[in-house]
């Protein structure tokens, strides 16, 4: 197991005598736990869209750029979705599916999902 530079400072204050072992493993503890959050964080913004069963777009954007995936809606879909509710859960570190909108009379389909 490689330590990252936050574990090797906590346990050169624990061999210093600065804090004691139960302390130690709060931090290291609160440590794993920030490193596990920032790996879940999505990558990608995926967009697919289908007609008539048939996938028309099946787009993936990194997340850094999710505001440019929302030129690729239809605009008669756009008034259906919350973009500024998917850029909030973006920002979240939001991961997998965040909104599917099924318009029948078109048979269009559209799903907005976070990898």
């Amino acid at each position: 197991m490689a330590l990252n530079k936050e574990q090797i400072q906590v346990l050169e204050m624990l061999s210093a005598g600065k804090i004691n072992v139960a302390e130690s493993v709060k931090l290291l503890e609160a440590i794993e736990a920030a490193e596990q959050s920032r790996v879940r964080k999505a990558q990608k913004v995926l967009v697919k869209i289908s007609e008539q069963g048939k996938e028309t777009t099946n787009l993936k954007i990194p997340v850094n750029l999710a505001g440019m995936f929302w030129r690729f809606i239809p605009k008669d879909l756009q008034v259906q979705i919350d973009i500024d509710l998917i850029l909030a859960q973006i920002e979240a570190g939001a991961v997998g599916q965040l909104i599917e909108v099924e318009q029948k009379d078109s048979d269009r389909r559209i799903e907005i999902s976070l990898e």
